[in-house]
């Protein structure tokens, strides 16, 4: 039942891990609990507040979710698990290396071709730059064999070279710094569930960037 705190705002902290204390206690579900609040600066509150007295949560600030190299890590996350956003993370995957009028001269010709065949393996028969790559794309991400979250994350993140770079200029920092986030929130929900499915990780996933898309 949703409860509705006053008071200042320490006061409310105080109330909050109390409440949240008792029902873990009582044998509460920890991912049944949910914090509703009106702004990103209160989320980050009240996180770092839960996470200072023991409480793990799974709140991360929009901006992670913003950034391309996070959005590609979900593509291929959403691959390798052949969810229903599999196709859409094909496309936005292989358009690096194939540019925008290939993709979508390869979608154009798919609705054309009228096929039962899925995209992705449309994509694999094609001849030249498409085919190459795709088949390429594809062959990485099968050859991954885990039931680990942290090495499906890793794995992942070695497949498009995530950390390697040829200079150390301020962006490429800052990419591997939001590349590390990621790590964080796969290490954190690894800890705190430790036996769900990977599938289940990337639903979370998946949800996380719906909330902050």
């Amino acid at each position: 039942k949703p409860k509705l705190l006053i008071g200042s705002e320490d006061q409310q902290l105080l109330k909050m891990i109390q409440m949240i204390e008792v029902l873990i206690d009582k044998g509460e579900n920890p991912e049944n609990i949910a914090i509703l609040l009106r702004s990103h600066r209160k989320c980050r509150l009240v996180s770092n507040t839960l996470i200072e007295s023991g409480i793990q949560t799974s709140y991360y600030h929009e901006k992670l979710f913003e950034k391309s190299v996070i959005k590609d890590i979900i593509a291929l996350l959403n691959i390798w698990a052949f969810t229903n956003k599999m196709e859409h993370s094909f496309l936005r995957i292989i358009k690096k290396f194939i540019g925008i009028e290939k993709m979508m001269e390869l979608t154009l010709l798919y609705d054309n071709e009228e096929t039962d065949m899925s995209l992705i393996d449309y994509a694999m028969i094609q001849d030249g730059i498409v085919g190459s790559n795709a088949c390429r794309i594809m062959k990485k991400i099968s050859s991954i064999k885990t039931n680990n979250v942290l090495e499906l994350v890793w794995e992942i993140l070695k497949i498009d070279n995530f950390y390697y770079s040829h200079n150390d200029t301020l962006e490429a920092i800052k990419t591997c710094e939001i590349i590390n986030q990621f790590r964080e929130l796969a290490d954190n929900y690894h800890a705190i569930y430790l036996n769900k499915k990977i599938e289940e990780f990337i639903e979370f996933i998946n949800i996380q960037f719906i909330i902050n898309d």
